[in-house]
């Protein structure tokens, strides 16, 4: 289970990098609880059965990640 853990933990950390990388963002911008729950929020659409949308999808998605005020709003964090 703990290995589990550590696999989405680093499939997580992943996914905010490429959001980062491709918003061209600082990686310390990018909130990893933010993040979770905007991948929690999007599941549904990642598992549209078409390949082409999917990718369409997946790169809103990294906007989504990487948008700081968004962050700061669904986090509750302070941007200070």
């Amino acid at each position: 289970e703990i290995v589990v853990h550590f696999i989405v933990y680093n499939a997580m950390r992943q996914l905010m990098l490429e959001s980062a990388e491709h918003s061209k963002t600082e990686l310390s911008q990018v909130s990893f609880k933010a993040s979770v729950q905007a991948l929690r929020q999007w599941e549904p659409y990642l598992n549209q059965p078409t390949h082409s949308s999917k990718w369409a999808v997946l790169l809103q998605l990294y906007q989504i990640m990487a948008q700081k005020k968004w962050l700061y709003d669904q986090a509750g964090e302070n941007p200070a």
